[in-house]
Parts: structure tokens; C-alpha cells; sequence
């Protein structure tokens, strides 16, 4: 055969030549029933739904929810399942192909542990899918992004994808987005502040760098916590905030928040923080506050004042030494304190806080319980003073009306003294540890 010959071909070897992909589907015209279909599986289906084991939701005529769990080589008809509306695959080998534009009627997909028969992309098909708005992926370690086609998603769940870098600009119709455990994920897409409904945010263990969010006003909750890469975090105008979690972003240094009108609880512990963040006096309507593992030394004298609203504080394992670091005027509102594991030596201006009914200063160098603890007569419940210095506790405290427990154990209190402790608090419901 010399150069200028013609070469024939049978038709399916030009098909093969010409298509990147194989163009064969399935043919769903040769199943009587939706029975019929998962009928084919090499593995037994229930056809009762059990939200554990691989089963069917059948009722009679149509399968509308399908989970396969730990099963092999689930039958690729699957995708006739027309009236399928929740299909959910762990722990199995299930390859998605284009023919998943079939199921027009899903609105909820999970997808777990498929033992690589994920790989780096979904197919694009998913876009079709008008009806789906749920969308979990879970220990898929070959996944790197989500199709842009699909824009249609109210909830996207993405935990222990390692290789996955982004997801897609196009979903303005989100209202969940997590994204747990995968370390190439760096970066939120620029358009996100135009995912105008959206609600909840999770993003952990990521290689997150920088957050920056504004005027999305539907967003309530925000949990970003342990990123190591995470440098700076930009909050505006989320006038309908009321929950932020920043804890254990070890490499936090830049924090931003202005008009968060709502906004009651912040936890910013775990964070190494050495000064307190001066932007969080701009949160008047915050109630609790976690500062605790971090490694201050000092309040600001403004936090009375600027907070007045503030009802939980921890401040537990800082840097405050000697007395009380909270200045006055005191936080009027202030119903639990939490101190532990700090260098303080004494209590002195506790008694200023009336509304006080927790006070847990354990693992410090208090020396004693200062009298002005009677001040909280109607409002104490539990003080746990144990690993500190004291010698005794004021008898007076018999007569707290609201004290439920008391802890000074391990403290320097004799055997003689404890007996005289116990004596006087025995004929009272308060719970005393020595």
C-alpha cells in the first residue's frame, strides 16, 4: 500500500476516531417498570427505603429515592429511573456518565467514597438537571471542581476532596455552601458577594487565604475555622448575621467588620491572638464572646461600653495576670465569665457584676474569695475556684440563695479547715467539692 491509497473504514471505527468520548447511552425504552430496573442489580435491593442500607423507596409503580452502600458494580440503567428524585451512592463504584441528563426529576444527589471512579471533573450533564438542588460530595480524592453549568444548586456540601481547587461563579441560586477537608482550596470564586441568597457558610480545613464578604444580606451564619492559611477576613454590611466562628485560624491578623447589626455571638479563640482586635467594639449587638486559647494580656477600657449587651465571656488560657483584666465601668449584662487557666491572684471588683451566675476561674493563683462575693447573692449558681492558692472559703457563702456548686478542690485548704467547711455548708443544697 503506497502513500496515496485510500483507506476504507467501517463506520463505527470513524465514529471511535472522531469522539472523545463514547457516544453509546442507555436505552431505557427495553424496561417495563422502575421494579424492573434496580431488578438488575448484582446485589439485593430492598424496596422498602432505609436511610442505612442499600434500598429503594418503591411504592408501587415508580422508585423515588435509590441508595446503593457498599455494594459493587450498581447496573448503569440507573439512570432510567425517570421519577428519581434523591439518589445517593456510597462506598461503591458508580461511574456518572452523560446519560445522568436522564434523570430529570432529581433534586438531591449525594455522592461518597466511589473508590476512584470519580475523576477530575463531573460531567456537564448535571447542568440539565433543572430540579437539582442538592449536591453532597464526599471522600472523592480525584475531584477538582464542579461543572459551571451547573447553576441551578440551593445546597453544596464538599468534605475530603483534596485535590479540589474551586468551585463554580455561576451558582447565584445557593443558599448552603461547605466545604470541609480539602487542602487545595484556596480561594472563594470573585463572584461570590453576588450569591445574594445565600444563608450558611462552612469552610474548615482548607487552605483558605482570605475572606471577603459584603452586602449579602440573607447570609445568618458563618463558620471559617482552621485554615492555617488564613490571614485576613473582611466582614460588611451582613446585616443579617447573628452567628461568626473564626476559631483556630492560627495565622489570623487582619479582621474587618463593619455593620453587622445582628450579629450576637463571635468565637475567635484558638487564634494566637496577642492584641485585642479593636474592630469587635463595633458589635453592639453582641451577647457571647470566645476569646479563650489565645494569648492576651489586656481588655480594652471601651468593652463596657461598646458591648453592652455582652451576657457570655470567655477568656479562658490568656495571658492576664493579677487582677481581673475586665475595667470599668463593668459590663452591666455579664451572666457568665469564664477565666480558667490564666495568672490571676485575686477577685477583688468581682461583686460589681450583679447579674454574674458562672464564674469559673480554675488553675489560677487566687489567693482568696473576697467578701464582695455576697454581692451576688441572688445571682451565683456555680463557681469553680479549684486549682488555685486559697486557704478557706468565707462561711458567709452558706447563705447564697441561688449557689448551686462550689469547687475549691486541690487548693491549699487543710484537712482541719475543709472539715470546718463541710460542717457549715452540710445543712445547705449547695454542692461543695474540697
Amino acid at each position: 500500500m503506497n502513500g496515496n491509497s485510500l483507506v476504507l473504514l467501517p463506520l463505527f471505527a470513524i465514529i471511535c476516531l472522531f469522539s472523545s468520548e463514547s457516544v453509546a447511552t442507555e436505552d431505557c425504552s427495553i424496561y417495563k417498570s422502575d421494579l424492573n430496573i434496580i431488578s438488575l442489580n448484582p446485589f439485593y435491593v430492598r424496596t422498602q427505603y432505609y436511610p442505612t442500607i442499600t434500598s429503594a423507596a418503591w411504592d408501587g409503580v415508580q422508585i423515588t429515592a435509590f441508595l446503593i452502600k457498599n455494594d459493587r458494580n450498581p447496573s448503569s440503567n440507573i439512570v432510567c429511573l425517570k421519577n428519581l428524585t434523591t439518589l445517593t451512592v456510597i462506598n461503591t463504584n458508580l461511574t456518572l456518565t452523560a446519560d445522568i441528563r436522564n434523570l430529570l426529576n432529581l433534586t438531591r444527589l449525594v455522592i461518597q467514597s466511589n473508590n476512584e471512579t470519580i475523576g477530575e471533573h463531573l460531567p456537564a450533564e448535571l447542568g440539565e438537571l433543572a430540579l437539582l438542588t442538592y449536591l453532597e460530595l464526599v471522600d472523592l480524592g480525584q475531584l477538582k471542581d464542579i461543572p459551571q453549568e451547573l447553576k441551578q444548586l440551593q445546597t453544596l456540601k464538599l468534605n475530603g476532596l483534596p485535590n479540589f481547587e474551586n468551585i463554580s461563579e455561576n451558582l447565584l441560586s445557593l443558599q448552603t455552601l461547605q466545604i470541609q477537608n480539602c487542602k487545595n482550596f484556596t480561594q472563594l470564586p470573585s463572584t461570590v458577594n453576588q450569591f445574594k441568597l445565600l444563608s450558611s457558610l462552612v469552610i474548615t480545613e482548607t487552605n483558605l487565604n482570605t475572606l471577603k464578604l459584603n452586602d449579602l444580606s440573607y447570609l445568618s451564619a458563618i463558620q471559617v475555622s482552621k485554615n492555617p492559611q488564613l490571614t485576613t477576613v473582611t466582614l460588611i454590611n451582613l446585616s443579617f448575621l447573628s452567628v461568626l466562628d473564626l476559631s483556630m485560624n492560627l495565622n489570623l491578623t487582619e479582621l474587618t467588620v463593619d455593620n453587622l447589626q445582628k450579629l450576637y455571638s463571635l468565637d475567635l479563640s484558638y487564634c494566637q491572638l496577642e492584641i485585642f482586635p479593636e474592630t469587635i467594639l463595633k458589635l453592639s449587638s453582641l451577647e457571647i464572646l470566645r476569646l479563650q486559647y489565645n494569648r492576651l494580656t489586656s481588655l480594652p477600657e471601651q468593652l463596657s461600653t461598646s458591648l453592652p449587651k455582652l451576657k457570655v465571656l470567655y477568656l479562658s488560657s490568656n495571658k492576664f495576670q493579677g487582677q481581673l483584666p475586665l475595667k470599668l465601668p463593668v459590663l452591666a449584662n455579664l451572666k457568665e465569665l469564664y477565666l480558667s487557666r490564666n495568672q490571676l491572684t485575686t477577685l477583688e471588683t468581682i461583686g460589681q457584676y450583679q447579674q454574674l451566675s458562672i464564674l469559673n476561674a480554675d488553675f489560677n493563683n487566687i489567693t482568696a474569695i473576697p467578701m464582695e462575693i455576697m454581692q451576688l447573692l441572688l445571682t451565683l449558681q456555680n463557681l469553680d475556684l479549684h486549682q488555685n492558692s486559697l486557704t478557706s472559703v468565707p462561711y458567709q457563702m452558706s447563705n447564697m440563695a441561688k449557689l448551686q456548686t462550689l469547687n475549691v478542690q486541690l487548693n491549699d485548704i487543710t484537712y482541719q479547715e475543709k472539715q470546718n467547711i463541710q460542717q457549715v455548708f452540710r445543712q445547705t443544697s449547695i454542692s461543695v467539692t474540697l
